[in-house]
């Protein structure tokens, strides 16, 4: 092909006679793990899709869950995104927009949830910014309430300005879900002669954004953009990126996903298993922000919902250290009836106590630090809680000595018990979850009974 007569006709001539030439896909399937590869073939074995809108929408998917938390450094001074303009070309019918719809069906339902939250939010800070400073500090709410923000992952039809500011609130970055590209083309011109094709542009080459309006309430900068476009055209329309200087300002260089097959799927009965969608959202779930991935650590210094309360996070440790002191006021007395009864028991039981004091001692403190930063006031809290248990012995020795019986023994171990169970599933559980922690924290319960077991069988 002549280098210098390059145009999307051309392009599409050459694809058509390569695809006459080959078998099969050309899309380079292999390029993908195991579990990915699997989730392609599923997909085409039962929609019987093309594989090569499945592959690039999978791909698409994946470089919008990566974002900016990651780029890769080609040389010194020279990084890349993983930012993808892609075209599914077909004519009407070639099922181009339903591989979309299976790779993004994670993004659109994160983008609900989050849509969700921000409604009850947004409700909620137009309540409080009816109220007077003084209301809002009677009722105990912040007094200079933080606007919400809506979290997303998927725009359509926006303007550069409020795409930037969008990107502005979504740093991470974000998609351009189109269905039709041919309406974004023609969007380039709709204000200024090629000013959004420029935006464009230079949005695909990761260049610094800045945005000064008139009307706007501040500046809107963006060091690095990151926003992925992604949609279907038909190969009529393509001659729309000839015009201008499409053909030769890099334009052109969007990735182009034509199958060599253009014919509607036929009809079969297999279902698509249900793992595989599960599969699909885990992997995707393994990218999404902490705030709704249930893997990733968050860092109590990165909540600023949190970390902004010192009093609610006061409030916390010191409810936790009075659960834990009336915890350990009944554990101290069952210790001494244990003695009493057996001191062969004792042992064991005083081992585990021990243990299980320790991280105890963290759940009083690291709240009390977090919020006024004092490591000595945090270990006082702590080990005053911790002073309950000889003091339980205490009086266990003065009181419950001669009252004890096997009914009395029950009781006291059953209330040990209860008191710990309803601290752990009422504060300390949600408190795990409320940082992000969901699967840490269960995995966290699991081993601290692993822990409390064999300790008890080292001494039988």
């Amino acid at each position: 092909m002549d280098t210098y007569s390059i145009n999307p006709a051309s392009i599409i001539d050459e694809a058509v006679d390569l695809s006459m030439r080959l078998t099969g896909t050309d899309f380079p399937v292999s390029i993908f793990p195991t579990r990915i590869q699997r989730i392609i073939s599923e997909v085409h074995e039962c929609h019987n899709y093309p594989t090569d809108y499945i592959a690039a929408a999978i791909l698409t998917a994946l470089a919008v869950g990566i974002g900016n938390t990651h780029l890769v450094q080609i040389k010194q001074g020279w990084v890349e995104s993983p930012i993808l303009y892609i075209a599914l070309i077909g004519r009407p019918g070639a099922n181009k927009s339903h591989p979309l719809s299976f790779a993004m069906k994670p993004f659109l339902d994160y983008d609900y949830r989050q849509n969700q939250e921000f409604e009850k939010a947004l409700a909620k800070y137009d309540e409080l910014m009816s109220m007077s400073r003084k209301e809002r500090a009677e009722s105990g709410s912040e007094q200079f309430p933080q606007e919400p923000i809506r979290k997303r992952f998927l725009v359509s039809d926006v303007t550069p300005e409020g795409l930037s500011l969008i990107h502005a609130q979504n740093k991470r970055g974000l998609c351009l879900w189109a269905d039709e590209l041919s309406a974004w083309f023609k969007n380039f011109n709709r204000y200024n002669n090629g000013s959004e094709e420029q935006f464009w542009l230079s949005v695909f080459s990761a260049k610094t954004t800045m945005s000064d309006r008139k009307n706007a309430k501040s500046s809107i900068f963006i060091k690095r953009p990151y926003i992925s476009v992604i949609g279907t055209i038909q190969n009529k329309i393509l001659n729309e990126l000839a015009k201008g200087e499409r053909s030769s300002n890099g334009f052109i260089d969007i990735l182009f996903v034509m199958p060599n097959l253009q014919q509607k799927a036929r009809w079969n009965d297999k279902e698509l298993p249900e793992d595989i969608e599960q599969e699909w959202n885990a992997i995707i779930d393994k990218l999404i922000p902490s705030e709704e991935n249930p893997h990733e650590v968050k860092l109590m210094e990165d909540d600023k919902t949190i970390s902004s309360q010192p009093k609610r996070l006061m409030r916390m440790g010191v409810f936790t250290a009075l659960a834990i002191a009336i915890h350990n006021f009944p554990e101290g007395l069952a210790t001494f009836v244990s003695a009493l009864q057996e001191p062969g028991v004792a042992i064991p039981i005083v081992l585990a106590i021990a243990i299980h004091n320790i991280p105890e001692g963290i759940a009083v403190s690291v709240p009390i630090y977090q919020a006024t930063g004092s490591r000595r006031r945090a270990f006082s809290y702590s080990f005053f809680s911790g002073l309950a248990e000889p003091l339980g012995a205490m009086l266990g020795w003065l009181v419950l000595h001669p009252i004890m019986s096997d009914t009395v023994f029950g009781l006291i171990f059953a209330g040990v018990a209860g008191i710990m169970v309803f601290i752990s599933f009422d504060e300390l559980l949600p408190a795990a979850r409320e940082y992000g922690e969901h699967h840490l924290s269960i995995y966290g319960l699991i081993s601290g009974m692993v822990v409390m077991a064999v300790s008890l069988l080292l001494f039988l």
